[in-house]
């Protein structure tokens, strides 16, 4: 795969994130406003964001993993971890 595969996975990957994240935060989407304000009080309403939070930061994580799990067998960045000799 080499230097240019790990690029094409990077892009891959950043764009996915980019479009995930867009999904849950950009207000007029259905997340956003899939959660209204209730009348039942200040504590449900921080737990039903907390919900949301938890829920767009699943997809992104799995995203990101995806992207390390194919680029392990990749030695691309191997030279910047050994020591150097002099």
């Amino acid at each position: 795969m080499g230097v240019l595969g790990a690029i094409g996975v990077g892009l891959v990957v950043g764009t996915l994130m980019s479009i995930i994240t867009e999904y849950y935060t950009r207000w007029g989407k259905v997340c956003a406003e899939h959660y209204p304000p209730v009348g039942t009080g200040h504590a449900t309403n921080v737990i039903g964001g907390l919900a949301v939070g938890m829920q767009s930061t699943f997809l992104p994580t799995l995203v990101l993993a995806a992207g390390i799990w194919v680029l392990l067998p990749v030695p691309v960045c191997t030279a910047l971890l050994l020591p150097q000799r002099v």
